[in-house]
């Protein structure tokens, strides 16, 4: 009988690795990062990072009024086509995770069933 439970346990192992590889590995190993990739070169070729974090940091000083103003400013006068690709990125990327999220949630799921 323990044979058998043995058996059982390397079998189920080696059934976990083959759709670890199939269904959990792509997204980590793959999609996450170009999509990652993708929104954070947009990011960077249309804006210029570092002064958005210092005039957002001068403006956070200066009180909840003036963070709101300089987020209301910034919003609005953000190109079409870079926020379009950054939202649609940033949209694909939470959908992968997402699929991560819910795969790894049923693996646990069977994990304790068997």
């Amino acid at each position: 009988m323990g044979a058998d439970n043995n058996l059982k346990k390397r079998i189920m192992k080696r059934v976990y690795a083959i759709w670890f590889v199939k269904k959990i590995a792509p997204a980590i190993f793959i999609y996450t990062p170009f999509l990652g990739f993708i929104a954070l070169r947009e990011t960077a070729n249309e804006f210029f990072i570092t002064k958005i974090v210092e005039n957002f940091v001068l403006a956070l000083n200066s009180g909840f009024a003036a963070t709101m103003s300089y987020m209301a400013s910034a919003v609005a006068n953000i190109p079409a086509m870079p926020s379009l690709i950054i939202l649609l990125s940033t949209g694909a990327l939470v959908f992968v995770l997402k699929g991560l999220f819910i795969s790894l949630k049923r693996m646990s799921l069977v994990k304790t069933a068997a």
